[in-house]
Order: C-alpha cells, then structure tokens, then sequence
C-alpha cells in the first residue's frame, strides 16, 4: 500500500475485519451505506468511515450480571411418577378418565365435505 493511501481500506481488508465476505461490504458500498470511493476498479473505504459504521451499528452484548427467569415448572417428578399443576387441563379429558365437557358447551361440527352433503341430499330426495 502506498504511504499516501495509509487509513484508507479495501472491501476485502473490511470484509476480513468484520469476518464477513468482501461481496458484502461492497453490497454496503453500492447502497450507501458505508461512505466510499472508487479507485479505478476497486472500492476504498477510509478507517474513520468503518470506524463510524461500525460505532452506529454496534449491538450490546447480554449483561453477565441479570440472569435469565427461570422457566416455569409445568410438572414435577416425585417417586410415585410426575405431578401435573392444579389448574392442568388435559386436552382430552376422558384418556384420562376425567368427565367430558356436556355436548352443548362444545360448538356445533360439520361433517363431511360439501360433496358429501351433496350426494346425500341426492340420495334422500330420490327415495
């Protein structure tokens, strides 16, 4: 690199700082993201340009002091085997040979595709 280009970097010299692909900081480049100039086929970007770039787009990273909620217990193992929580609704109840819900509280289902319906409705008029 020549002395008077000392500062200024290249899309694989930032590629290689932000382990990324150099087809990436070129992508940055073409879109205006990240402020550069052409220098006969190649792209030159100046240090205080990816510094600033790099300042902007920064992420921080997870506090080591705050640590994660734990997750609620859904059940616990005891010897005689495992422990559901008092409001556990099982989805279906008579597996378990719990009572069902009454057929009125449930909403009403159709049966069978319009197709069937049809060839139903067909073979009732027809007798």
């Amino acid at each position: 690199m020549s002395p008077d280009m000392i500062g200024y970097l290249t899309p694989a010299d930032v590629a290689e700082r932000w382990r990324c692909h150099p087809s990436t900081v070129r992508t940055l480049i073409r879109g205006g993201e990240l402020p550069a100039w052409k220098l006969g086929t190649e792209y030159r970007v100046s240090l205080a340009a990816v510094e600033s770039y790099e300042t902007l787009h920064r992420t921080a990273a997870p506090s080591i002091e705050e640590p994660e909620p734990e997750a609620p217990k859904l059940t616990t193992f005891t010897p005689g085997g495992w422990e559901l929580p008092a409001d556990y609704e099982p989805r279906f109840p008579a597996l378990w040979g719990l009572p069902t819900r009454p057929a009125d509280s449930s909403p009403a289902r159709r049966s069978g595709s319009a197709g069937n319906r049809r060839r139903l409705r067909t073979a009732i008029q027809s007798r």
